[in-house]
């Protein structure tokens, strides 16, 4: 219709204008819509406990840590652990396992005046974590000994409660363990 008109010359000026309103009512704008279904999302960025910050604390009772692994009964996982760090930590996940491994660690017998058998614990890292239905078994790399009369005498600062020596267990603790090592004296270079 347009076309005929143009080449009638019968089109008003005000048509166009007009034509261009009509089509201009059919398009859809989208601040407007209000049957758009997106879902979106959002996974917050995670953020991950520093090395100087937290790290992992093993006292297993008799353990010599002459292996390369140990295990431990999942009812013991995560004893003296803040709450929060328990609740993130629960699932396992690879992501959890990968920010766990991350963290250095300090691997202990259990120690207390009944039980100084063994003298020395070891400071190092965790390789892998395999968590079963009972028991979770860990793969770790010794760095170095640890005197374990030092270990006593900094248990503040690694916020290791009193008796928490003499209890098998894993816990993740908040505080700089190269820092305070250092502060003693890392020990003995193994291998």
């Amino acid at each position: 219709m347009t076309n005929s008109l143009k080449r009638q010359g019968n089109l008003p000026s005000e048509f166009p204008q007009q034509l261009l309103q009509q089509n201009a009512d059919r398009i859809y704008n989208i601040e407007q819509a209000n049957n758009v279904n997106h879902i979106v999302n959002v996974t917050p960025v995670r953020e991950i406990l520093s090395s100087d910050e937290y790290y992992n604390l093993f006292i297993i009772y008799g353990e010599k840590f002459e292996a390369n692994s140990f295990s431990l009964n999942n009812d013991r996982i995560f004893e003296h652990t803040n709450t929060a760090i328990k609740q993130r930590f629960n699932k396992f996940t690879l992501e959890d396992i990968t920010e766990i491994r991350s963290l250095p660690a300090l691997f202990l017998p259990e120690y207390s005046d009944v039980n100084q058998d063994i003298k020395i614990g070891f400071f190092g890292k965790l390789e892998d974590i395999d968590k079963k239905v009972k028991d979770t078994q860990f793969v770790f790399q010794k760095e170095c000994e640890i005197d374990l009369n030092q270990v006593e005498l900094h248990q503040s600062e690694l916020k290791i409660e009193n008796w928490e020596l003499s209890r098998t267990h894993w816990a993740i603790k908040r505080a700089n363990l190269k820092n305070i090592l250092e502060g003693f004296g890392k020990g003995n270079e193994t291998e």
